[in-house]
């Protein structure tokens, strides 16, 4: 083992490496905090990788590890971790970052594996290798032969680290709004008060309802009649400080867009129903999200073009 030339011992060892330092920076500090990679850190940090893996891919001919994190012998090892990770992720139930833990669950991080410094140092090098596959092929790059290939992994390259990075500005409040009265905040997760760039009016809640239907009680025999809300919706006002005046209505699944906020439809006061004077909205902003959807368009475009070109072989050799 570690025997020029490098395997997939090699590569399944490196990640089982990182998993180990990973475990132990995990009990002995905690959760990696990812918030710390807000704007602008995470922009910052975007330059210095990236810089970092242009330097690597151009010295990658006199070093030997560098040159290796572009081989199939790391790639598939270092995907292989990573997909086991996700299983274990998918089969436990996962928190938030925000919340604490008690037990072995909390201090190995199995219920908050996305900050767990294993599943981040595994993510990372994917990332890493990843990002030298493809500069590998742009150095030799052939129109025809290498478009769709770096068109998916490209587009998966800028999905997966806009994801990662714009995750600790992704934004999620609750705004309770009062019928006539301005809200210019909000409560964030911890809830806390988040101030807006922007006041919600709310002018009017109303609510479809389904035809009523009866419950009986089992034990009493009491038949009670029930409507169930078929559609609800604020009637408002946005009053941004641009001095821009914004009306609309907002439904469930029908957010109202603004400055990179949308405001969706969240709940009301069910005790009062219909009659309801206030509404409920979730204020979500992800600024990283335009990067993502760019990364899944360009897979797309890759696989469309992968097709576009096997036809084209297969006519050629008609």
């Amino acid at each position: 083992m570690w025997n020029k030339p490098w395997g997939y011992k090699e590569g399944f060892a490196i990640n089982a490496g990182l998993i180990l330092v990973g475990l132990l920076l995990q009990l002995t500090i905690g959760q990696a905090n990812l918030d710390l990679l807000a704007f602008p850190v995470n922009v910052i940090a975007l330059i210095i990788f990236l810089l970092g893996l242009i330097i690597m891919q151009m010295i990658s001919k006199k070093v030997y590890l560098f040159r290796m994190m572009s081989a199939i012998q790391f790639a598939l090892p270092s995907l292989a971790s990573v997909s086991i990770l996700i299983m274990v992720m998918g089969i436990l139930p996962q928190l938030p970052s925000d919340v604490k833990v008690l037990g072995i669950t909390g201090k190995f991080g199995f219920s908050q594996m996305l900050s767990a410094w294993y599943f981040v140092m595994s993510f990372l090098w994917l990332i890493i290798i990843l990002g030298m596959i493809i500069l590998k092929r742009i150095s030799r790059f052939n129109i025809k032969k290498d478009i769709p290939f770096v068109l998916n992994h490209l587009g998966l390259f800028i999905a997966l680290l806009s994801g990662v990075l714009g995750a600790p500005d992704l934004q999620r409040l609750k705004l309770t709004a009062s019928i006539g009265k301005p809200e210019w905040s909000a409560l964030n997760s911890r809830q806390k008060m988040v101030a807006l760039p922007f006041a919600i009016v709310l002018h009017h809640f109303t609510i479809d309802e389904y035809p009523p239907r009866a419950i009986v009680n089992k034990k009493t025999g009491e038949v009670t009649s029930v409507r169930d809300p078929r559609r609800y919706a604020s009637d408002v006002t946005v009053y941004t400080k641009s001095k821009k005046i914004i009306n609309g209505i907002i439904e469930v699944n029908k957010p109202l867009k603004i400055e990179g906020w949308k405001i969706y439809q969240m709940g009301y006061d069910k005790n009062r129903g219909k009659w309801s004077n206030i509404s409920i909205f979730e204020l979500v902003r992800d600024p990283w999200l335009p990067a993502v959807y760019t990364g899944v368009i360009m897979m797309i475009a890759g696989a469309v073009s992968m097709f576009v070109f096997t036809l084209k072989r297969k006519e050629e050799h008609v």
